[in-house]
């Protein structure tokens, strides 16, 4: 079974997946990602994945 919404950490550093890696997936998998934990200089638009926004509802 596949997932409506996959929420991915992304930041600098091994503990976390670099942006890059995350962009260069496919589109129909894109479309399912919101990102968290971006670092404070990310561009969220200029992005081609979406991002969570503190205290924002997700519904399917």
């Amino acid at each position: 079974m596949a997932a409506d919404l996959i929420i991915h950490e992304t930041n600098f550093g091994p503990a976390h997946t670099p942006y890059a890696a995350l962009a260069a997936l496919p589109p129909e998998l894109r479309a399912r990602r919101r990102l968290i934990h971006s670092s404070d200089g990310f561009d969220v638009g200029s992005s081609n994945l979406g991002a969570l926004r503190e205290g924002q509802n997700v519904r399917p």
